[in-house]
């Protein structure tokens, strides 16, 4: 076991591939019920990959800063759906989130503060502009229209992962308008348009786990509570098995 200390954030990523499927099944067997059922339900293989590989790193990494077994950890939807663990099982107030992607999965963990993931697969096809123009405030759009076009890609990805990371950790999800707060990807701040935050009491972390993918990492972070990130990019074989 590790500890855990309050002003720590922790972000570990996980390369998902094909050929993993060995590795997945050799731990598979600490999902609960929930979990599988959710699984069954799924039909492209990567996906069902990437669930379970998303599922199991949370469980090993909650285990990692705890006493609970793997196997044993349960979790109810809180506010706004979003699952926590079950209070008997949570004394210290670890709070989670998990994020998955094509061929990359990542969990983030924290205490008591809000916290939230997102990883993105910048390669896969979208129609950036249109999805940008859309969705990105004023300053945001701004900026990514003045990027030279061969930026526009990593900039788009860049905004859209911070705000994955941002409406996850509130909770909220697509209730709350990606046009209400936008960042500085030089500063990787967020300023909220509306009144509808105080930009100050939240941290961010914008990296690149693989050469392919984008993580954003997101957590409250109020005056009394500085966050202290922590990133591990791990194999399988750096997993330990419950």
């Amino acid at each position: 076991m590790s500890i855990l200390e309050p002003e720590q954030a922790h972000v570990w990523t996980l390369p998902v591939a094909e050929n993993d499927h060995e590795h997945i099944q050799k731990l598979a067997h600490i999902l609960c019920p929930e979990e599988i059922a959710r699984l069954d339900r799924l039909t492209h293989e990567q996906g069902k990959r990437e669930y379970q590989a998303a599922h199991i790193l949370c469980r090993l990494m909650l285990s990692h800063f705890s006493h609970v077994a793997a196997v044993d950890w349960r979790f109810e939807k809180g506010e706004h759906g979003r699952p926590e663990i079950t209070d008997e099982l949570n004394p210290h107030g670890l709070r989670f989130n998990i994020s998955h992607t094509r061929g990359l999965v990542a969990c983030a963990l924290t205490t008591k503060h809000d916290i939230g993931v997102d990883v993105e697969w910048p390669a896969r096809a979208n129609m950036i502009e249109t999805i940008a123009e859309k969705k990105f405030s004023n300053p945001e759009f701004s900026y990514f229209k003045a990027s030279p076009l061969a930026e526009q890609r990593r900039v788009f990805f860049s905004f859209w992962t911070l705000k994955e990371a941002y409406i996850k950790a509130i909770g909220k999800g697509l209730s709350e308008p990606l046009d209400s707060f936008a960042f500085d990807l030089d500063t990787l701040e967020i300023a909220f348009l509306r009144n509808n935050g105080n930009s100050d009491c939240w941290g961010f972390d914008l990296f690149t786990p693989s050469d392919d993918h984008l993580c954003a990492l997101c957590v409250a972070s109020p005056a009394d509570a500085p966050q202290n990130i922590k990133r591990r990019h791990l194999g399988w074989d750096d997993l330990d098995a419950p």
